[in-house]
């Protein structure tokens, strides 16, 4: 089976928001394949997301998406194949200039030739898993940080995507939500997707649908695979 996410031997430096280099990352995940990463608490995200998409230059190693090494793609073809990547961010969430609704679909209008109205809807129906009425229509600055977290759920699982990259998506929400979102991002790894969960959620930690694949942590630096 092809490997839908490859790190080989990766080296992630330190950044300025993660304070630990991190050496040796190794794991191939398949379509419909999941990995769980147990962070600190204490630390931020390590930048393992920036390099999943080809946006982190590496000291060391390769990662592949598809396949292919990021280096390897022209300008158009990074753009098709980050198209298929979802990502929910720890920061960095939202074009400031944008309403809520207009951010969550963005991506879904500009990348594929599907009408605005279904993929307004398909938006809309999955809001309403997590009790949303409506899309947000305010400027991010004016949604609540429950709201715009709910607002990155559901812009991850619109359409069809190949890659979810999930940094630590169960902050600032509700606690009666994150069952949903799980099983949510259940229906999309059945339907293909791979999953990357980045947490130190113990609530996530204890669920069998996130921890039931690959498992790995990652602790001030250290890259441990866990059984």
């Amino acid at each position: 089976m092809s490997s839908t996410l490859t790190f080989e031997s990766v080296y992630l430096e330190v950044t300025a928001a993660y304070e630990f280099a991190v050496a040796d990352i190794q794991f191939a995940l398949a379509a419909g394949e999941s990995l769980c990463i147990e962070l600190d608490e204490s630390h931020a995200c390590p930048p393992l997301a920036d390099a999943a998409l080809g946006l982190l230059p590496l000291a060391r190693g390769e990662v592949r998406f598809e396949g292919r090494t990021w280096e390897a793609a022209s300008a158009d073809e990074l753009a098709i194949a980050r198209s298929r990547i979802r990502r929910i961010f720890e920061d960095r969430e939202w074009v400031s200039n944008l309403d809520l609704d207009e951010n969550i679909t963005l991506a879904e209008r500009h990348h594929t030739n599907r009408p605005v109205e279904e993929i307004v809807l398909e938006a809309t129906e999955w809001g309403k898993c997590f009790k949303w009425q409506a899309l947000p229509t305010q400027r991010p600055t004016w949604v609540s940080r429950h709201d715009r977290m709910i607002g990155q759920w559901v812009r991850a699982l619109l359409g069809q995507p190949a890659l979810l990259l999930l940094e630590r998506p169960s902050h600032d929400v509700d606690a009666g939500l994150v069952d949903a979102f799980v099983q949510a991002v259940e229906t999309k790894r059945k339907s293909g997707a791979a999953i990357v969960w980045l947490t130190s959620d113990t609530r996530l930690l204890s669920d069998k649908r996130v921890t039931s694949g690959h498992r790995a942590r990652i602790l001030e630096g250290k890259w441990e695979v866990q059984s």
